[in-house]
């Protein structure tokens, strides 16, 4: 992560912050203003402690259209039908198609 990249996440999740926390102290006009000081001294604290917080700790990240999902293993590519027959007499036989891979089948 570069340090434009910690700046800018800093500045837009600080005025997230400082909106949420005028508009709480909007709600709470006509309550102590011992509150208001403490739903300030939160925000504030929670300010200073944002760069820490990109840095350390894991990002999320929400998938868009030029995103794709990684997987770690290969899905497996061989197919395998199994036809079982039921012992009740006249009834269908029942196909199975399983997705198995040839070395996971052996190494079971």
């Amino acid at each position: 992560m570069t340090v434009l990249e910690i700046v800018l996440q800093c500045a837009w999740k600080g005025s997230v912050l400082l909106a949420a926390g005028f508009a709480l102290n909007l709600l709470l006009r006509r309550r102590s203003a011992a509150l208001r000081h403490t739903v300030w001294v939160v925000c504030l604290a929670a300010i200073l402690l944002l760069p820490l917080a990109v840095v350390r700790l894991p990002k999320w990240a929400v998938l868009g259209r030029r995103q794709t999902i990684t997987l770690a293993a290969p899905l497996p590519t061989d197919t395998v039908a199994i036809s079982v027959t039921p012992s009740t007499p006249g009834a269908a036989s029942l196909r199975v198609l399983r997705w198995a891979s040839v070395s996971h089948s052996m190494s079971i």
